[in-house]
């Protein structure tokens, strides 16, 4: 059946989302179509109380966006959450941010589309915690064409309220609270369980998750767990599309475990899961390497100093502090520190192969980020770029000094300069097709090495010195470091 584009408790054409709202949701992946059919809409604090039933002291500004709840086998709005602009503040962080009609009882938040998907058994449902974030991941799944039925809950225990009420032990009657009976549309089904990031550090969503998971086995569920990477400003789904794009939400999927073979609490191989969890993102190990790489926010590099090391033992220092002091010395052993690091190595979230790394040889990473050598493009740098080099400075347009300099060596050869700007070009890519070798000479003093010098500083880790005999025929064996070098 399809939603309403509009409540059918009304509302009016002033309540259309607004140009940066629209913009907001494109970052996130959210099509506007997606969110007309959600009946998604920007309201007043008339229209949040008048239309929508929101309720609070006049003082609080109801004004921001709201989110109607469409039961998906009738297609009519079962309640609402309005996702206020200006809540209060209260110990530096919003109060009331988000709020449903005072009355309603909680339900799950069902994107348009969900009564056909659920009509099909073999479309796996994903639980996440927010409304974007259902969305994000419908748009994500349509585009990435994945079988998935993304629901909202509101929050990690939010599937849990009010669901009727019962007589206690005295007699009076007081409210049941218990699993919300939207549940039920996850029975006997594959059922990813993908809350914000904050369940690998938060102890209260990470208890959430748990008793989730429990519940979804005892309804026959085939649950199995994604984790988000760690990332400044990455909480749900929705942000790590807009942070990380399309193909690393799908490595999250893909990394997913499941959830009926998981590892007692404290063996090697849960703090070897866990570790992922936290650090997945930003250490990759390369196998044929027997090496770690770490990402910088610039580029990615070797582990020279044991980081990851020291990361597996912070790892089992946390897990360690609280509890008995037995169980506290076996976890933060040097077995088991070790161990850490050596499952971490094999876990799908860390592997990395020889091919992927500086995989275009068209792409150039700078201080001020990446360019595209076909285009000049200039973008930020990215993770799944996986460039291991970066250069010394990064681009600008006015260098007068540089071409009085070229001016000089070249006696005004403006020809000659132009040779020297496409061959330094050239050097900037990883192509070979040209098998050019290029020798600067003449008599000492004439801007030789201070031409060399500059360019090979400025390309930094993209420029390698090898000595003049790597490149002479012998009849004596080279050494083999001589060549590897130019390799790196």
């Amino acid at each position: 059946m399809e939603y309403p584009s509009v409540s059918p408790c009304g509302g009016t054409e002033d309540s259309q989302l607004s140009i940066s709202d629209l913009e907001a949701f494109a970052k996130l992946g959210i099509t506007p179509q997606l969110l007309s059919k959600a009946g998604v809409r920007r309201v007043s604090d008339a229209e949040a109380r008048n239309d929508y039933g929101i309720t609070g002291a006049s003082s609080m500004d109801m004004g921001g966006i709201v989110f109607p709840y469409i039961h998906p086998d009738t297609g009519y709005r079962v309640t609402a959450r309005l996702r206020r602009d200006n809540p209060e503040m209260e110990n530096g962080k919003p109060k009331n941010k988000y709020i449903s009609p005072y009355g309603d009882g909680r339900h799950l938040y069902f994107p348009p589309g969900s009564g056909a998907k659920l009509d099909q058994p073999d479309t796996a449902i994903v639980l996440v915690e927010s409304e974007k974030a259902a969305l994000a991941l419908t748009d994500w799944a349509a585009r990435a064409e994945w079988k998935l039925l993304p629901l909202a809950m509101g929050g990690c225990w939010s599937w849990r309220g009010r669901i009727g009420r019962v007589e206690n032990a005295r007699g009076e009657r007081v409210d049941e609270v218990g699993p919300l009976r939207d549940l039920s549309f996850c029975d006997c089904r594959k059922v990813y369980v993908l809350l914000d990031a904050n369940a690998a550090t938060n102890p209260d969503v990470a208890k959430a998750r748990t008793v989730l998971i429990a519940e979804l086995r005892q309804r026959e569920c085939n649950v199995w767990i994604c984790q988000l990477p760690i990332l400044d400003g990455v909480n749900g789904p929705d942000d790590y599309i807009a942070a990380c794009g399309d193909v690393e939400m799908a490595n999250v999927f893909s990394s997913a475990l499941d959830a009926a073979v998981q590892p007692a609490q404290f063996s090697d191989d849960a703090l070897a899961l866990k570790f992922p969890e936290i650090h997945g993102n930003d250490l990759r190990y390369t196998a044929p390497w027997g090496r770690w790489s770490r990402f910088d926010g610039t580029c990615w590099k070797l582990d020279d100093s044991l980081c990851v090391s020291d990361l597996a033992r912070a790892l089992c220092r946390t897990a360690a502090s609280g509890e008995k002091p037995t169980t506290a010395s076996r976890i933060f052993s040097a077995r088991t520190i070790e161990a850490v690091e050596r499952l971490a190595c094999a876990d799908r979230r860390h592997a990395a192969t020889v091919d992927q790394w500086d995989a275009d040889p068209w792409l150039l990473n700078t201080p001020g980020g990446v360019i595209d050598l076909h285009t000049g493009e200039l973008r930020p740098v990215a993770r799944r770029d996986y460039m291991t080099k970066i250069t010394a400075a990064a681009p600008s347009r006015d260098y007068p000094r540089w071409k009085t300099f070229l001016s000089q060596i070249t006696g005004g050869d403006e020809e000659l300069q132009h040779f020297l700007q496409r061959m330094c070009g050239y050097a900037l890519t990883g192509v070979t097709w040209e098998n050019a070798l290029f020798f600067l000479h003449g008599q000492g003093g004439n801007g030789k090495g201070v031409f060399l010098n500059t360019i090979s500083g400025i390309l930094g880790g993209y420029a390698r010195t090898a000595p003049i005999e790597t490149f002479i025929a012998s009849t004596s064996e080279r050494h083999p470091t001589d060549l590897a070098g130019l390799l790196v």
